[in-house]
């Protein structure tokens, strides 16, 4: 198979050496194809070129129901996303019907460090879309090279330990349950994104509800201003409203 940019003769050259690399490591593993594997994906990472730069650790995936009722869960999460400094990304963003959806999504688990999976809405919903994206992610950051391993996932449900009735093999993975609770959503966001990134210093989980609050207030007022429906905004638009807020409080705490 053919690398793009190369000449016939680097090609034969880098064929040439990755048959040396393969004995190499038969005969430094001695048969024990675990460490083989281990040694591989090490040598790998050193030779492959980084694709993921800032963009990347700053990446939240988002997957989780986008339905009516399901909203004020989602503008929270997307919400504390922002204000704890990081890019939310979901599928909501991809209005190109050219592409294959499932091509998108991987693109986008590709392209995010984070990830936030909401199962709550899975128990008697046919479609499965929520388990499958999560088990995309996961497989990505097992079987991902460069970054891709330093992935890290908060899982949310409704009630504790509801997903083992439909994904019994996740089973014993600390995962959060809101309850349907805008509050849950921002405080369990809140304090998984320090331990997940190591960011130092972030507002406490009761000042950020307090501020999501009234980012609420000030939403609706901008959406009537602007004759729009808080529900039905755009993902464009709840992106811009939320950077907007968050430019907001940093004029306001540099005027006091």
């Amino acid at each position: 198979m053919g690398s793009p940019g190369l000449k016939s003769w680097q090609v034969g050259k880098l064929n040439a050496l990755r048959k040396h690399v393969e004995r190499a490591l038969a005969a430094i593993a001695a048969g024990d194809l675990h460490l083989e594997l281990i040694i591989g994906r090490q040598f790998a990472d050193q030779i492959a070129p980084v694709a993921e730069g800032k963009a990347y650790h700053q990446s939240v995936f988002i997957n989780c129901p986008f339905d009516d009722d399901y909203k004020p869960l989602f503008q929270a999460m997307v919400f504390t996303v922002i204000r704890c400094g990081y890019l939310p990304r979901c599928a909501k963003e991809q209005d190109d019907s050219s592409d294959p959806r499932l091509e998108k999504i991987l693109a986008m688990i590709e392209e995010c460090r984070f990830g936030i999976h909401d199962l709550s809405r899975v128990e008697g919903d046919p479609r499965f879309n929520m388990p499958f994206e999560l088990g995309l992610f996961i497989g990505a950051k097992r079987y991902g090279r460069g970054a891709q391993d330093r992935k890290s996932f908060v899982v949310f449900e409704r009630d504790p330990h509801g997903y083992d009735k439909f994904i019994s093999d996740f089973s014993g993975h600390d995962t959060k349950f809101h309850n349907n609770q805008e509050k849950r959503i921002v405080q369990e966001i809140r304090d998984w994104i320090p331990k997940a990134a190591g960011k130092k210093w972030l507002p406490g989980g009761h000042e950020l509800w307090l501020e999501y609050r009234e980012f609420k207030s000030w939403l609706k007022s901008k959406c009537e201003t602007a004759g729009l429906r808080v529900k039905k905004l755009t993902w464009a638009e709840s992106l811009e409203f939320a950077v907007e807020w968050k430019r907001h409080v940093r004029v306001s705490k540099r005027l006091t």
